[in-house]
């Protein structure tokens, strides 16, 4: 938005990462786990973990710096943490399939 139309980057770069974050969340909801519970009940709940996921996240970086390690190596154990336990959150929690199907 920003390179192509020009659009602020204060402004760009929130209105990329709703894009964003509802891009994925359709895509996962429609054709990666094919959920289907209630859509608005999903969204609360990916909302959350987003949430939630960005603050361990900068937990664990902030955390791996102050003890004077690398905080690229901190970045990294943070996103094998998240996208492990996304895709369990993901499956059982926020994309869960009514029962019998």
């Amino acid at each position: 938005m920003h390179e192509v139309f020009g659009v602020e980057l204060w402004l760009a770069t929130p209105i990329a990462f709703v894009v964003s974050l509802v891009f994925n969340f359709l895509l996962q909801r429609m054709f990666t786990f094919r959920a289907t519970n209630k859509g608005s009940v999903s969204a609360v709940k990916y909302i959350l973990l987003v949430i939630v996921n960005i603050a361990v996240s900068d937990l664990v970086v902030t955390g791996f710096d102050a003890l004077g390690w690398s905080y690229l190596i901190g970045k990294a154990c943070a996103t094998v943490m998240t996208t492990v336990w996304n895709y369990f959150l993901y499956r059982h929690w926020i994309f869960k399939r009514d029962a019998g199907e």
